[in-house]
């Protein structure tokens, strides 16, 4: 695996760690709430910042990987809170295009600039493990959030189900999509068509009432095997490289 793609792995996971899982729903209002002035975002973007130095191990670019990310995060994060009102799916995904962005910048300035690139960790242990911990993030919080801004537009006219269990469904998704990625990285490809067919049938209705609902819940879990088989397929791929 060449350097560049090994920094660019290893400063996702830090982007994803960052921005998913360490990133809390408080953060998130006191965000939206106070824009460029809140607290919040400032702390938000020093972890990203952080967790992107630790991760890359250039102990000598602290400026460029540490601060660079940083300040960027908090830019990137600030433009989005103050223009995007209504937390549409175009926002979400523009913003991430942007943190992205700047990670291959970084990972590239690193490695093509002379001199800029220390000694990398285990180019070949730290490598593919980078690659399968991206893809392991890439499955929960990230691809969650993906499929619910994906199909939050069709939410209003299925209504609220009162009679299903709280995150259940958050749930489920994380366990298809864990065992879609299993199955590609051993490649079992049979099991995963199936998986697809064993939720289908769970998931049907006789109930013409209840069709509305069926749809929805076929819709998201169709975009959450797909998901899972990219990131599954792209992680053989990287992995393949080392």
């Amino acid at each position: 695996m060449s350097n560049f793609l090994q920094l660019f792995f290893q400063l996702l996971m830090a982007h994803l760690l960052a921005d998913f899982f360490l990133q809390s729903k408080y953060m998130l209002r006191q965000k939206r709430r106070k824009r460029w002035k809140s607290p919040q975002l400032a702390l938000h973007a020093l972890i990203a910042g952080f967790l992107a130095y630790l991760f890359a191990a250039q102990w000598q670019s602290w400026l460029l990987v540490g601060i660079g990310t940083a300040f960027t995060h908090w830019l990137v994060d600030a433009i989005k809170v103050q223009v995007d009102k209504q937390k549409t799916t175009t926002a979400f995904i523009v913003d991430q295009l942007a943190h992205i962005a700047v990670i291959v910048t970084i990972a590239i300035l690193l490695t093509e600039v002379p001199g800029g690139l220390d000694e990398v960790i285990d180019p070949e242990q730290w490598g593919i493990w980078a690659v399968y911990g991206a893809g392991l993030l890439l499955l929960f919080r990230p691809s969650s959030i993906f499929i619910q801004f994906v199909s939050g537009r069709w939410a209003e006219v299925v209504g609220d189900r009162a009679d299903e269990l709280p995150n259940a469904g958050a749930w489920i998704g994380y366990l298809e999509r864990l065992l879609i990625f299993l199955f590609i990285l051993v490649g079992e490809y049979a099991a995963i068509g199936l998986l697809i067919a064993a939720k289908s049938i769970l998931r049907f209705r006789d109930d013409e009432k209840q069709r509305l609902t069926t749809e929805y819940i076929l819709l998201g879990t169709l975009l959450s095997f797909t998901i899972a088989i990219l990131i599954g397929m792209g992680v053989r791929f990287f992995a393949a490289s080392v």
